[in-house]
């Protein structure tokens, strides 16, 4: 409702948001391809790893609002949204590596799928309070 308010189409949107999904996890994957698995023993600590969820939330939103600019550039001002991206994206990273961190080894996979779709549900309704606030702010005068 909020992308019709500003006259973005929605099909272009989400096709914009889906391609810039796939990019992010791509990189994502390169990025992990070097890792031995945690093969070593050594644990990281949960506070390194939520500041690296959100140093990931920071880039990944920022890749998505270009995505989404993209599939929305005559709507938008892009700075703002990028950047509004990369704000609700942050803590969004931070709550999913939590949660993937709280799994533990002979947890059931009904467990496990509860934990993920918690974690999930909560970032995304974070990422998208913060965008769809600023969402008709940032559209351009017409």
């Amino acid at each position: 409702m909020v992308l019709r308010t500003v006259g973005i189409r929605p099909v272009a949107w989400v096709t914009a948001t889906a391609l810039g999904a796939v990019v992010g996890y791509a990189l994502s994957l390169i990025g992990g391809a070097g890792s031995n698995g945690g093969g070593v023993g050594v644990e990281p600590p949960l506070a390194l790893l939520i500041v690296l969820g959100a140093a990931m939330g920071l880039a990944m939103g920022a890749l998505m609002g270009v995505a989404q600019w993209l599939g929305a550039r005559r709507k938008l001002t892009p700075v703002r949204w990028i950047a509004a991206n990369a704000i609700g994206w942050a803590p969004a990273m931070s709550i999913i590596m939590f949660a993937a961190t709280s799994v533990q080894p002979g947890w059931s996979l009904g467990a496990i799928a509860l934990i993920g779709a918690g974690a999930g549900a909560a970032a995304g309704l974070l990422v998208g309070a913060v965008t769809s606030l600023t969402l008709p702010n940032l559209a351009m005068n017409e």
